[in-house]
């Protein structure tokens, strides 16, 4: 604690003392400043906080690859390992089940989702949204690709989700999955046609029931938005899956959780999922679909209606690389040009694993994909670590004004080498 003493409209400098360190292994550290009145007041007592901030610290150290231990093995459409067994709709190209032991984590396996239900504040681009046709937005498997590696096997799911007239996106997921049951899930998501603003750009899964105790580090405890965030701390938070619901006067979309590093989804038995951020993250985790409650939502100048919500047996996650900020729309302006999420190729990494204590710190030894992108100059810009283009090492910009063929892939020492990029 600090005695401060200035005086009001006045500014001093303050020196907060702080400790030496060794930063662990994968931590982040925040300082927080809070500023709390002296002596009671007419309106707050003694201790009451009147402000506060949260800045990340520049302390690091590189966290731990979790040890590949034995390679799965391939049994098309499924992968066994120590414990565990992954398999996939051969159909859909989605994951049908994703069991650890005798534990059903994954029932419904996650694919692309740009829907949220609609909030009193989207009356802005609504109506643009379901014109697209990508309400009714369906998903099919162009092709379900499986290839054993020397310590892992690799499944391609590459899927056309379209809208019914025809727009959307071309989605490819690259699932590196290892010897200890974790999965690495590598989006390639590409937008079609001419496309509106996306309410969001993620996935949407369903997981088991009784995995009803939620942990999270991200912004909490509270929901928060892009553009509804600051009033949050980043922190490590609990609570019941249930108890992540904001009851709005209309229903709409609620119980996001920006700045999201991992949650964990566990049951009594402290049986679980792990899904940790390699990039942008925020999620939600409801009883309901999006499509749920936005029918259940009366909008202005319907009939009168009553849906009423009925809560499923299983967990409805959304994992999203970008929201829609809220903006104001119901009374004033829509989100802010930087809180828009507008069509965009996106490359985005998640890691679902099982749930062990100390798993969150620890990183899957598998090399991120290269970046690349294509400037209006025709230059492909291409970025990573150990990148290899067309087999030879590559690291830069390269002419592309006249199109072709380039596969770009990175390694690093140890781990194994990432998916492909084309």
């Amino acid at each position: 604690k600090l005695d401060v003493d200035i005086a009001p409209l006045k500014s001093g400098r303050v020196e907060i003392p702080f400790p030496k360190f060794s930063p662990k292994p994968g931590a982040e550290y925040f300082l927080r400043v809070s500023f709390k009145l002296k002596q009671d007041t007419i309106w707050a007592k003694k201790g009451h906080e009147v402000a506060w901030d949260q800045f990340l610290l520049p302390f690091t150290a590189e966290a731990v690859a979790t040890p590949m231990g034995e390679a799965p093995k391939l049994e098309i459409p499924a992968i066994t390992g120590k414990n565990f067994r992954v398999a996939f709709d051969p159909v859909s190209g989605e994951i049908t089940s994703y069991r650890v032991g005798t534990k059903e984590l994954i029932t419904g396996g996650f694919k692309l989702n740009v829907f949220r239900a609609f909030t009193d504040n989207d009356v802005w681009f609504q109506k643009a949204f379901w014109d697209s046709g990508l309400g009714g937005m369906t998903h099919r498997k162009r092709r379900l690709h499986f290839e054993q590696l020397p310590n892992a096997v690799r499944v391609t799911a590459t899927i056309e989700a379209r809208g019914f007239k025809g727009t959307g996106f071309d989605h490819q997921m690259i699932y590196t999955i290892l010897g200890d049951g974790a999965v690495v899930v590598d989006n390639v998501i590409e937008p079609v046609g001419d496309l509106p603003s996306l309410p969001r750009i993620g996935l949407i899964g369903h997981v088991s029931g009784d995995l009803d105790n939620l942990e999270w580090l991200g912004r909490g405890p509270g929901e928060s938005y892009p553009d509804r965030k600051q009033s949050t701390d980043v922190g490590r938070f609990s609570g019941k899956v249930d108890d992540q619901f904001e009851e709005y006067l209309r229903w709409q979309e609620n119980g996001n959780k920006e700045d999201t590093r991992w949650l964990s989804l566990t049951n009594a038995k402290g049986e679980g999922l792990l899904i940790q951020a390699a990039g942008p993250l925020s999620f939600s985790t409801h009883r309901f679909t999006p499509q749920q409650i936005d029918d259940s939502r009366h909008e202005n100048g319907e009939p009168r209606k009553f849906v009423p919500l009925v809560p499923r047996d299983d967990i409805v996650v959304t994992l999203d690389f970008k929201q829609m900020g809220l903006g104001g729309a119901s009374c004033g302006p829509g989100p802010l040009g930087q809180y828009l999420c507008n069509p965009q190729r996106v490359q985005w990494r998640i890691v679902m694993r099982p749930f062990r204590k100390g798993a969150e710190r620890e990183v899957a030894p598998v090399a991120p994909m290269p970046s690349v992108s294509r400037g209006e100059d025709g230059q492909l810009h291409i970025e990573g670590v150990g990148v290899k283009v067309n087999g030879e090492a590559f690291n830069g910009t390269k002419d592309f004004a006249e199109g072709g063929v380039v596969e770009a892939a990175s390694s690093k020492d140890g781990w194994i080498p990432s998916p492909t990029v084309m």
